[in-house]
């Protein structure tokens, strides 16, 4: 009787720690599996979180982007005519005031009438330009320009097609815009302060006339 007791008290202790051993693993289980779920939303949430902020940033960047385009140095005369294109692409610092870079392309086309020697020459142009917003419509610009142009003796006023000369040149001046959300029209007039650009030129000033947006 004695050793049935006893087996009966060993059976139920081996029970009870078996059952007690069981319910720690799968206490332990499911807080390892709430902790991986934590982590798991945790890791998800900071992605999306970051992806979010990246946007957000990458948005907000081209949103400040603006550009313009631009014909100008327009003339007839002499048999002589000459037009210029020019492209700029600038980000916005502050709601007044831009930055960016500057190209430009020129060509002036002589006719000489009764004579075959008919020729064109061009110029090219690019730098760096900053501008400044003082009124609603009125800007003030500085720009920097490395120009490209044809070799030419001004004493003999010879053009000389096959050869070149690179000059630097700043410009300052001002425009005036006009016109409804991101879109504006207007006209920009740049001094030139370089001599031999304003030889070139033939005048100390170019003038521009197109379009510009988000400025």
């Amino acid at each position: 009787m004695k050793y049935y007791y006893i087996t009966s008290l060993i059976f139920i202790f081996t029970l009870g720690v078996f059952t007690d051993a069981s319910a720690q693993r799968k206490v332990g289980t499911k807080k390892r599996e709430d902790k991986t779920t934590q982590t798991d939303e945790s890791s998800t949430y900071k992605s999306t979180a970051r992806t979010k902020a990246e946007n957000k940033a990458s948005g907000a960047f081209f949103q400040n982007l603006n550009s313009d385009i631009k014909v100008g140095n327009i003339g007839i005369s002499n048999n002589v005519f000459s037009i210029s294109l020019k492209a700029n692409s600038g980000y916005k610092l502050t709601d007044n005031i831009s930055a960016g870079l500057a190209v430009k392309y020129g060509i002036q086309a002589f006719n000489s009438i009764g004579v075959s020697g008919d020729f064109r020459v061009y110029d090219v142009g690019a730098g760096v330009y900053a501008r400044a917003k003082i009124f609603q419509q009125f800007y003030v610009q500085f720009e920097y320009d490395i120009n490209s142009i044809p070799l030419i003796d001004y004493n003999t006023n010879t053009v000389f097609l096959d050869q070149r000369e690179t000059i630097p040149s700043p410009y300052f001046g001002g425009g005036y815009m006009q016109g409804w959300g991101n879109w504006k029209f207007g006209a920009e007039v740049l001094f030139i302060l370089n001599d031999d650009m304003r030889d070139y030129n033939n005048g100390f000033v170019e003038y521009w006339i197109g379009a510009t947006h988000n400025f």
